[in-house]
């Protein structure tokens, strides 16, 4: 069976991922499933597994240099590195397939993590899966909608100000973030600061409004 990945997740979990799709078609359907959903996910799922699916992930570990996987197959506590693998992906701009433009200035970024963070990228991309660029034309600042564009990588906000923290509210209302985190990090400065705020609409109730 074919298995088809997401390229830039690849890069970001392994300097060697160019050996994963032949690596990984000597694993048993278990090891597989497991060695999979923990590249997408960091979690580790060893209940159904044997002791000869856990050598076969072991090997392929190796091989491939995964030294958190490997503590995890040893029952050891390993660190959590999606969120930073990913950032230094959109950090160092690599293999990027789309680019959001604001202020004459370009954002690159990867199609399958926005539309994994994105409920309204994901139809984008599901409508017109060519679409390459987007142009943002709101009034928000370039910085906070890099900031928001980063947060989809590294799932966490830099230290933030009121002001910042509107319109990033604005910006995660209209793109229909999938996680609330933001939304409730944003929101509780704003609360400590005794700032009322009032949603936007999201992007696609405006449009529906102008219709």
């Amino acid at each position: 069976m074919e298995l088809n990945f997401h390229k830039p997740i690849l890069i970001a979990r392994c300097s060697q991922y160019y050996l994963i799709p032949d690596l990984i078609s000597t694993l048993s359907k278990r090891a597989k499933d497991a060695f999979i959903f923990y590249l997408y996910t960091d979690l580790y799922i060893d209940h159904e597994l044997q002791e000869e699916d856990k050598k076969q992930l072991t090997t392929v570990s190796q091989e491939l240099e995964l030294g958190e996987l490997m503590k995890l197959i040893d029952g050891e506590v390993a660190e959590k590195t999606l969120s930073k693998d990913l950032e230094r992906i959109f950090d160092e701009q690599i293999e990027c397939d789309f680019q959001i433009i604001k202020d004459k200035k370009s954002i690159g970024c990867h199609k399958c993590i926005l539309a994994s963070r994105s409920k309204y990228f994901f139809k984008l991309f599901e409508n017109d899966p060519n679409c390459t660029s987007l142009t943002d034309t709101s009034s928000r600042s370039y910085n906070t909608l890099f900031n928001f564009i980063k947060y989809f990588y590294s799932d966490s906000c830099d230290q933030i100000d009121t002001e910042i923290a509107k319109e990033l509210l604005g910006t995660y209302n209209e793109y229909g973030l999938k996680s609330r985190n933001l939304e409730i990090f944003c929101m509780s400065l704003l609360e400590q600061n005794g700032i009322m705020f009032e949603m936007p609409k999201k992007l696609g109730e405006k449009e529906k409004e102008k219709n």
